[in-house]
């Protein structure tokens, strides 16, 4: 498996400019930096040894990360993502994802957003163009895996 981290770099370099009183707001509080503890992936879900932690300071995985060459080196052509948020950081990588070829594939009913309507429009977009949505039953039947059990 492969796990992002949305963080800025120390000092908050690459946040990028701040456009808006929200991202003023974010850039003061230090939302993302290395010092907050919400750019930690949570316990339940912490990777195993030899599996990659890939940070980036944008919405897509793809975008000035070394997601992609990690991705070539390993033979990867299909991607299967899950995460926060629908309609931000899993939408923006399935774009991206689908735009290199990769078979992209959204788990419905293990990504999130703030709202339903976001969340709804985020995956209707997959749908049409990008990839395709399935749910974590369908992964688990495509994978072989028996009920309950979780992928290594």
């Amino acid at each position: 498996m492969i796990f992002t981290r949305y963080v800025y770099s120390e000092g908050m370099v690459d946040f990028g400019p701040v456009r808006s009183e929200r991202a003023g707001r974010r850039l003061a509080a230090g939302a993302l930096s290395p010092q907050d503890p919400g750019v930690e992936i949570v316990r339940e879900l912490l990777p195993r040894a030899g599996e990659i932690v890939i940070d980036k300071a944008r919405p897509s995985a793809f975008y000035a990360t070394r997601l992609e060459p990690v991705l070539s080196g390993l033979g990867v052509r299909n991607v299967v993502l899950c995460g926060v948020t629908s309609n931000i950081c899993v939408e923006s990588t399935a774009r991206d994802a689908g735009q290199r070829d990769y078979g992209t594939y959204v788990v419905r009913d293990a990504v999130a957003e703030f709202t339903r309507e976001r969340h709804e429009a985020a995956l209707a977009a997959v749908d049409w163009f990008f990839g395709e949505t399935c749910s974590v039953a369908d992964v688990e039947r495509s994978w072989g895996l028996p009920d309950g059990e979780v992928a290594a």
